[in-house]
């Protein structure tokens, strides 16, 4: 855990980003987050909550594959278990994994 959270969320979604939908496809998206939301690649990580919208935006109702896989790879990370919750989005499961481990 030695990076800080935001650098590793933004590794994270990168990776998981480039893995599901291969690097070419990754760039579209990133395009589409940079020119809509003003959001650079390396920069999503301390914008999470408008790289969420972001997602939404580009990917429909699709979108919730890719957060929870992204929210799985971060519990991994943090060595916290993760479990899907109904209705929860991106925000959600990082929002509980920040408060779980302040505890």
């Amino acid at each position: 855990m030695a990076k800080g959270f935001e650098e590793a969320f933004t590794e994270i979604a990168d990776e998981s980003l480039k893995e599901f939908f291969s690097e070419p496809a990754a760039k579209i998206i990133y395009n589409f987050i940079e020119t809509h939301y003003g959001i650079k690649p390396k920069e999503i990580g301390n914008n999470l909550d408008a790289f969420a919208a972001a997602l939404e935006a580009f990917l429909s109702s699709g979108a919730f594959v890719i957060e929870n896989l992204i929210a799985k790879r971060l519990y991994e990370y943090y060595d916290a278990k993760f479990e899907t919750k109904q209705g929860y989005k991106l925000v959600d499961y990082v929002k509980t994994l920040r408060q779980t481990k302040k505890k």
